[in-house]
Parts: C-alpha cells; sequence; structure tokens
C-alpha cells in the first residue's frame, strides 16, 4: 500500500531557484493532473523560496471528482480478486435447444454438457438429450419448452453415468459455493430465472426453475467479502455472465440453495 509522504528537506543554495523556475513551476502546476489539493507535494521547495503566498486549490470537473478521491487515499481503491477461469469456461455454453428432438427446456442437461466438457468428456447437447431420453433422465411428455427439463438428481445422475460422478446439495451457502469452485469442482445451481434476468415472466412464484454452471467469484479482498459469481446460463445465451451477490442469494440461497456438485476436481 502506498503511503503519502513529504521528501525530505534539504538547504538550497543561493540563487539555485530564480524568479523564471517560480513561473516554471507555476505552469507545471496549472497543467498537472486534477485532483484536490496539492500543495503538500511542494512543501519543501516553498519553504526553501520562501514562497509565502498560499497555494491554490486547483479546481475539479465533476465528472473526474471520484476519480481524484480514489487517487489520494488508497482505502477507497477495491482490490477485487477472480477465482476460477470464467473467461476460459465460457466455450462451454450455448444457447439451449440444440438438438434434434425439437427440446427447449434443457437448461439442465446444457448444464451437464458445460460440466462434462470442462471435464474433458467430448460430447454435445444432443449427445446428452439423446441419454437422458433413452434412460428416462429428463421430461418427455409435456411442450417442447419444458420436454429436456430435468431434476437435479437427473441432472447427477447424468454427469455419473459419464464418468464424473456427483451429488446434489441443498442449503446453499455462499462461502462454501465460493469454496467449492476454489476447489475446482463443476457446480450446478438450481436457481429462479426470473430473478436472474429481473423478468417478473420467469418468477414463478419464486420457486427455483432454472439451471447454470458457475465459472468463477469475485472477491474485494480490502473488505474480504464475496461481490458475485461468474455463470455461464444456456436459457439467456450468455457465457461468463457476472451476478452481483444480492442477485445470487435471491435467484439461489433464498429459492432452496440446491446444486449439482462433482465429487471430483477438475484438472
Amino acid at each position: 500500500m502506498a503511503i503519502p509522504y513529504s521528501p525530505e528537506q534539504k538547504p538550497v543554495e543561493k540563487n539555485d531557484f530564480q524568479i523564471s523556475d517560480m513561473q516554471d513551476l507555476d505552469e507545471k502546476i496549472a497543467r498537472s493532473e486534477p485532483f484536490k489539493d496539492r500543495s503538500a507535494d511542494f512543501t519543501s521547495q516553498a519553504d526553501n523560496i520562501a514562497l509565502k503566498k498560499e497555494m491554490p486549490l486547483l479546481s475539479l470537473d465533476p465528472a473526474l471528482e471520484a476519480d481524484a478521491k480514489i487517487a489520494q487515499t488508497d482505502h477507497n481503491i477495491t482490490a477485487l480478486e477472480i477465482t476460477g477461469n470464467p473467461e476460459h469456461d465460457k466455450q462451454y455454453t450455448h444457447r439451449q435447444g440444440e438438438n434434434s428432438y425439437g427440446f427447449q427446456g434443457t437448461c439442465g442437461l446444457v448444464s451437464c454438457e458445460g460440466v462434462l466438457r470442462k471435464f474433458g468428456v467430448n460430447v454435445t447437447e444432443n449427445d446428452i438429450v439423446d441419454h437422458a431420453v433413452k434412460k428416462k433422465e429428463c421430461y418427455t411428455d409435456g411442450t417442447p419448452e419444458k420436454n429436456g427439463g430435468t431434476s437435479p438428481a437427473d441432472q447427477a445422475q447424468i454427469l455419473t453415468d459419464y464418468g464424473v460422478s456427483a451429488r446434489v446439495e441443498s442449503g446453499g451457502d455462499i462461502e462454501k459455493l465460493a469454496q467449492q469452485v476454489r476447489e475446482g469442482r463443476g457446480v450446478i445451481l438450481e436457481a429462479n430465472a426470473g430473478e436472474l434476468w429481473n423478468d417478473a415472466n420467469y418468477y414463478d412464484n419464486g420457486n427455483p426453475n432454472h439451471a447454470i454452471v458457475v465459472t468463477g467469484f469475485e472477491r474485494d479482498t480490502s473488505a474480504n467479502r464475496i461481490t458475485g459469481f461468474y455463470i455461464n446460463d444456456s436459457g439467456a445465451g450468455q457465457a461468463g455472465r457476472f451476478v452481483d451477490v444480492d442477485t445470487m442469494k435471491r435467484a439461489w440461497v433464498d429459492t432452496g440453495g440446491l446444486s449439482v456438485v462433482t465429487d471430483a476436481a477438475h484438472s
């Protein structure tokens, strides 16, 4: 952390600092990057040349005022740390519905696809849908929008069928979720789409109605608190989307905190 300090004073030889130097100094001050008060930067020089007038405050452009305050005080600077690899993991999702069955409700199946691909299993949505239909591990008796739907138990079983054993957990905890991501486990969350998308049409009485994959999280190390998570969301067609922690609590923790977690970590 940078600590502001004043340069150590030392004697100045007579005539070392001329009127022209004072003019140059004024010009430098006038051209300097704006922030609140720079008089402290010149304390030693001012004393040595018997500069008696008060340094003027430099006016701030209102648009720059917030940046200036941050530049002035270290404790206003937020230190953010990202765990996981959300940018790299964008490749493991796509908009759901890419299957020959015409199923559209495949968020859980596409989430399984993404986790399996992260673990090195080369599969497509169509492969997963076909497997789930044959194993009766997804819903098939409704409209295209509902067909392909899965329960958390279905998702855990599908991952296990492909050699990546997984379990269902409940009572979601933000810190525990972050720990699982840190360990490299695959994590599928059962969340509320209305809360995630801020769309009342998908609120569904606040029930968990959508599956997403967590690919990373962000922590404010200066305050030691989690600020949000990165997700792949096949329903919205969003890869590496950042969801702030309050939204995640409403969408996941407050709706039951169900998740599917792999027993092993990916390499």
